[in-house]
């Protein structure tokens, strides 16, 4: 339930930044899902918050990174509200996107596709090496419009290697 009240908490936040207006409706769900201590709070409850956060949004891209770190409990908990909120979006309405990365496993007992046929889950590092190495490719650059690093061309293409070589670590 963490992840899902750290979603809602970010998109109450964008709503205000951007001076948007809460529907009665989510203002009603926002008292009801916040009123009780985080022990007592009701997934239900959660779900219908967001999924109303959701539908008058317009349209999200949710990215969620480092699900591995969850455990196994609220990865299910929060597969199944995403589940749940595009069973109810389906059609035109069906705008906002949910990607997760994680790295080699999301848990044993865990199979994505069992919970929704529309749920893929891209596990593992080879899906971000190329990611990655764009990411060192782009970090030398920027470096290098700070300072020079070195003049001498081979030596950089060595230090890239090095750090893509690894990337596999991190």
């Amino acid at each position: 339930m963490g992840l899902v009240r750290a979603l809602i908490k970010q998109l109450v936040a964008h709503y205000r930044e951007t001076e948007r207006e809460l529907h009665s409706d989510t203002q009603t769900a926002l008292k009801e899902a916040f009123r009780y201590p985080k022990s007592l709070q009701d997934i239900g409850i959660l779900t219908r918050l967001l999924e109303l956060l959701i539908t008058g949004s317009g349209g999200y891209t949710f990215v969620i990174d480092g699900v591995d770190y969850l455990q196994e409990q609220e990865i299910v908990s929060y597969l199944k509200v995403v589940r749940d909120i595009f069973k109810k979006q389906a059609g035109p309405r069906s705008n906002s996107k949910f990607i997760m990365f994680c790295r080699e496993t999301l848990g044993r007992g865990i199979r994505p596709e069992s919970l929704a046929s529309s749920i893929t889950v891209r596990i593992g590092l080879a899906h971000l090496k190329h990611d990655i190495y764009r990411y060192v490719d782009y970090l030398i650059a920027a470096k290098q419009l700070d300072r020079e690093i070195t003049t001498d061309d081979a030596l950089l293409d060595e230090i890239k290697r090095v750090l893509k070589a690894n990337s596999a670590k991190m």
